[in-house]
């Protein structure tokens, strides 16, 4: 249909193929022609609700394919066209980022098949715009829209109607919504607008005919927050949305799959390493519109909107502030000859666990002789309250921690009850510090930045002994930072380095302290022993002080 209908040369059969397959297929759902009139054709589906006919799962589908790489072309023009050849009496909405964008890039290029292109006027008359009286063809309904003279069965809905995340749609409702390029340069940026064009699309959910019908996306991937990957990370929390949504994301590039698997083009496979030529260099998918020095190029040019449009993974790559091939690993054999010096135990609390929340992190780090910070022990969960608090102490316990760095906010200021109930039926002295923040989205990407250095030169080890699902945590944090979902354990670790003014070796530990202590006590005993040689024994003074020494460097030898 592309190529001998639509005339889109450019359409590649073998290189779209995945792209075709993904969409909703038409094959035995065709009506019946009445040509016995022709011109004056006639058409009647098999079933005028579209629901009825085709597959019942499923009915939800995102589709993220290279800019450039013509999934608009394919999907929002020709299979829109496709879908009302099929059933006139469809009603859809198709939604951008910006109206002008969806009347200009969706609905005029639709209008102008109707109206302007023979062999759909030869094929199929009877959708095609009717020729005025003054000679010109009829607009087909407003710019916003489109009105289809095939349709039979009317409702306040027009055949094709355009929208944006802030179209009023009262009293509209809709058999199939498309959402095109809804994630753009502008609104992935500000965790604000990612939520409202989250909100957008879950509210929009609720304008089709009913949950039985079609809902889909395409675009490309600008955050791993944005609403395409929302809806992707869903699939691996209900097995009742794995029935429901069909993924597909495929970037510029050839991905080698692992032993005994091949490419089915979902979300996990952006993960996979490069496939290579002989030469070591990376394979385009599609050579004969974009070679391999043309990514290469627009790669080099900006590096995190190539990841963005063309690969669909917003990971920063080797411009990364935490480099995943950089980080400091150290096996639990080698972490035990580490002498630590001291332990610390930083909490970054959520407050809620509803789906969207941030996870609470706790990260216990210990601190060598050389000031170096090793990740011994970490926790990220969805939890609150008083098992907040007994992890709290849990660790510090486990650990005996010298500090414990948490965030100064009410919510935690309300569990301090709790938390010295804990520490007295435990019979743990815990010192509390309270971290000062601030709440925007950019002084917590600063926050977590001010650990890059350390994190770079080795100052900052992890533990190969923490728990398999923390270290995913962690490589997965620091790699698609700024871009993650979440970031809670490396705000967590980067805590650790907060309000340092230097970092210079540790020259005393708590071990030395305990030695220079009894020191002192017993230089204060033999200054004592001097005063009273010289001015006699009994002074109240002089006896309450040597006691108190005798006392503490018993205490501390002890």
């Amino acid at each position: 249909m592309c190529h001998n209908v639509l005339d889109f040369p450019d359409v590649d059969e073998a290189f779209h193929r995945p792209v075709f397959r993904h969409l909703v297929q038409f094959q035995e759902v065709q009506g019946t022609d009445d040509l016995s009139n022709y011109p004056s054709c006639s058409y009647t589906p098999l079933d005028k609700d579209p629901a009825k006919v085709l597959p019942l799962s499923p009915r939800r589908r995102i589709l993220l394919d290279p800019r450039g790489h013509l999934k608009t072309t394919i999907n929002i023009i020709a299979h829109t066209v496709q879908v009302i050849l099929n059933f006139p009496d469809i009603t859809m909405f198709i939604v951008h980022s910006k109206l002008e964008s969806a009347i200009d890039l969706c609905i005029a290029p639709i209008k102008r098949i109707f109206r302007d292109n023979a062999r759909m006027r030869f094929l199929f008359p009877e959708f095609c715009a009717p020729r005025l009286k003054s000679g010109r063809y009829d607009d087909m309904g407003n710019r916003d829209e489109l009105r289809s003279p095939a349709r039979k069965y009317f409702t306040t809905s027009s055949t094709i109607e355009a929208g944006s995340a802030t179209t009023s749609t009262a009293g509209h409702h809709y058999h199939w919504i498309k959402f095109t390029d809804i994630v753009d340069e502008q609104n992935w940026q500000n965790e604000d607008m990612r939520q409202k064009i989250a909100d957008t699309c879950s509210m929009f959910q609720h304008l089709l005919v009913s949950p039985d019908y079609f809902f889909e996306y395409e675009g490309t991937c600008y955050h791993y927050d944005d609403a395409y990957n929302r809806a992707i990370t869903r699939l691996g929390e209900a097995e009742l949305d794995k029935q429901r949504y069909k993924v597909f994301v495929r970037g510029c590039f050839k991905k080698r799959p692992p032993a005994g698997m091949h490419e089915e083009f979902v979300a996990a496979e952006r993960e996979w390493p490069y496939a290579l030529d002989a030469k070591g260099k990376r394979i385009s998918r599609w050579p004969q519109r974009f070679s391999l020095e043309s990514l290469e190029a627009e790669e080099a040019e900006n590096e995190h909107q190539f990841r963005c449009q063309k690969e669909n993974n917003p990971v920063p790559g080797e411009s990364a502030a935490f480099p995943v091939g950089r980080m400091h690993w150290i096996s639990a054999a080698d972490l035990e000859k580490v002498q630590f010096q001291y332990y610390e135990l930083t909490v970054d609390t959520a407050e809620t666990i509803t789906k969207r929340a941030d996870f609470t992190a706790m990260v216990v780090c210990g601190t060598d002789k050389n000031n170096r910070r090793f990740v011994v022990d970490a926790i990220q969960d969805k939890i609150l309250g008083g098992a907040t608090v007994e992890w709290m102490v849990k660790l510090y316990r486990k650990w005996g921690c010298r500090t414990c760095k948490w965030e100064e906010s009410s919510y935690n200021r309300g569990l301090l009850t709790t938390l010295q109930r804990q520490l007295t039926e435990t019979g743990i002295k815990m010192h509390l510090q309270w971290m000062k923040r601030s709440g925007t989205g950019e002084s917590k990407k600063m926050r977590i930045l001010t650990h890059n250095p350390f994190f770079r030169d080795g100052t900052l080890w992890f533990s190969r002994g923490l728990d398999v699902y923390i270290q995913k945590q962690l490589e997965s944090q620091y790699s698609r930072f700024p871009s993650g979902s979440h970031d809670d354990l490396i705000e967590a670790v980067g805590d650790h380095f907060a309000d340092l003014k230097w970092m210079e070796p540790v020259v005393k530990s708590h071990t030395d302290h305990k030695k220079i202590m009894a020191d002192h006590a017993r230089r204060k005993m033999f200054e004592m022993r001097q005063f009273e040689n010289v001015f006699g024994a009994g002074d109240g003074f002089s006896d309450l002080t040597r006691r108190g020494s005798e006392n503490r460097l018993g205490m501390l030898n002890g």
